[in-house]
């Protein structure tokens, strides 16, 4: 998803189970690193969202 430089986007994490296991709202960061490691193994989606629009991504911790 484009984001124009100094929107505000909103990033989630859930588990497999639907629940928020973590949430922050971002500004203009290109790229971003979220400390996962103390999430249990498993499959999780993140979904970002801004004005613009949403996108979600799965991902599975191992």
């Amino acid at each position: 998803m484009e984001r124009s430089k100094n929107q505000k986007s909103t990033v989630k994490l859930f588990n497999s189970y639907g629940v928020l296991v973590y949430q922050n709202e971002i500004n203009s960061e290109i790229s971003l690193s979220i400390d996962i490691s103390s999430f249990s193994d498993g499959l999780y989606l993140a979904r970002i969202e801004n004005k613009e629009g949403r996108s979600v991504k799965k991902f599975i911790k191992e």
